[in-house]
């Protein structure tokens, strides 16, 4: 049987929207090819070997250096789910056996702008925002190899969220200080002027207490903060209002933020900064509200989801299912291991 690999940065299928997408795929795939996951993940400090799941410390990459294209040889394709701008995995396993989807944000343009001949090589390009697909056109990447393909989500029963107006975040970062760029000081300062409105902040483990502790420092009663893994975020999405994403730039955010997209499978409405990819959506398609990230552009914008609500809402599931279809994503992810091992 052929054989895929599939490699990632930081894999936690259980909270981490990437490595649930590529979980989705891999065990999809495993109907015609054998599957293998590699993976190099900060929080670990083992060396985990199965079979068709090997799991290193971040470290371990760098060990790993000089076999990586040795290793990567034994697979008829190599898919990589990453930031354009990857710089461990894509020089070593780029070229016509290897898929790279554009799943991660990066910190500039210029540190994609220098991987472009690595880019150029690989048999598909995947992208997830039309952004990036601007981005790969113009850094020259082929339109046969230049694909667009979203993640798939499947329709959840919409469940109105009753009691006081509440709001969703749920895209925390790997780190203490991406506070910023996430919009979360955005949110606190919108906190202290609308304390009719709950926000409800789901963190991951190891970065909440520097959140908490802003959130006390503010006397914010109208702040929840949800500290570390949630086993059904669908409740979640359903005791909400909507979801909210505010970043303040375009690197703070996923290229397609997972959980905008979550949102609306759930019947719920998004509000999306200007600077997140699912914005020109939002927009287009009346499923939530568009804001400038900065305090009245936002405080504007929560009063107009609040007074449009029922226009809004009933847009949701309609979006999700023309344009992030779970069959869709699979099918044209298999279409392109076929053509690549046909």
């Amino acid at each position: 049987m052929l054989k895929v690999a599939y490699w990632i940065f930081n894999y936690e299928p259980q909270w981490e929207a990437v490595s649930a997408e590529l979980d989705c795929l891999a065990k999809h795939a495993k109907t015609e090819y054998d599957t293998y996951i590699f993976s190099f993940n900060r929080r670990q400090t083992k060396i985990s070997m199965q079979r068709n799941d090997k799991r290193y410390p971040l470290l371990g990459a760098v060990a790993l250096l000089p076999f990586l294209r040795r290793v990567g040889s034994s697979y008829n394709i190599n898919h990589i789910f990453a930031s354009a701008a990857e710089r461990i995995l894509t020089p070593r396993l780029a070229g016509g056996g290897s898929i790279l989807t554009v799943s991660k944000g990066t910190g500039s343009l210029s540190s994609i702008e220098r991987n472009f001949e690595y880019l150029k090589s690989f048999a598909f390009v995947v992208v997830e925002s039309e952004r990036d697909r601007q981005i790969m056109e113009q850094g020259g990447v082929a339109e046969t190899s230049l694909k667009l393909i979203r993640p798939g989500f499947e329709i959840a029963r919409y469940i109105p969220a009753g009691g006081p107006f509440r709001l969703l975040f749920a895209s925390s970062p790997f780190g203490n200080y991406q506070l910023l760029g996430r919009g979360i000081y955005l949110i606190l300062e919108v906190a202290q002027r609308l304390r009719d409105v709950e926000f409800l902040l789901v963190w991951r483990e190891s970065y909440a207490d520097r959140l908490s502790s802003l959130v006390r420092e503010r006397g914010l009663s109208n702040v929840q903060v949800v500290n570390g893994y949630l086993p059904n975020m669908g409740e979640v999405y359903d005791s909400v209002h909507g979801s909210i994403l505010p970043a303040l730039d375009y690197a703070s955010v996923k290229p397609c933020p997972h959980s905008g997209v979550e949102a609306l499978a759930h019947g719920k409405p998004i509000l999306a900064s200007s600077m997140t990819s699912l914005a020109s959506v939002v927009r287009r398609r009346e499923c939530g509200v568009c804001f400038e990230p900065n305090t009245e552009d936002l405080i504007s914008a929560i009063e107009r989801m609040r007074e449009e609500y029922d226009k809004l809402q009933a847009n949701c599931h309609e979006v999700v299912r023309e344009m992030f279809s779970p069959e869709y994503f699979r099918r044209e992810y298999m279409a392109l291991y076929h053509a690549m091992t046909r």
